[in-house]
């Protein structure tokens, strides 16, 4: 699953201001999510910010899946205090290694 945002806060290394993210993770919509939640391969902010063109965001824990509003929609959360592998993406392309912080994060996914 891929899933694509847009404009919100990021506060790593400073406030950051983030265009656009992409998810990179199981489904949260598959028989099992809602009991196993959904393992995120990838997390990849976009930012604008002088030094550097975005970060990866590689969590350690499942995310937990609980319902939504609707029936199309899942609410994914960080669990185990969201403790991710941080990457910064440099303006030259390269990925840097920042190290392991607390990123927790919740956000609500619709399926189309």
């Amino acid at each position: 699953m891929e899933c694509y945002t847009t404009f919100f806060q990021l506060y790593l290394c400073g406030w950051n201001a983030v265009k656009d993210f992409i998810l990179h993770a199981e489904t949260p919509f598959k028989q099992n999510a809602l009991s196993n939640g959904i393992r995120v391969n990838r997390i990849t902010l976009n930012v604008e910010h002088s030094y550097c063109d975005g970060f990866n965001l590689e969590y350690e824990q499942r995310l937990a899946v609980t319902p939504g509003a609707t029936a199309a929609a899942r609410v994914l959360t960080t669990t185990g205090g969201g403790w991710a592998r941080v990457w910064k993406i440099t303006t030259n392309g390269r990925s840097v290694s920042m190290g392991r912080y607390a990123v927790p994060m919740q956000l609500t996914v619709t399926k189309l």
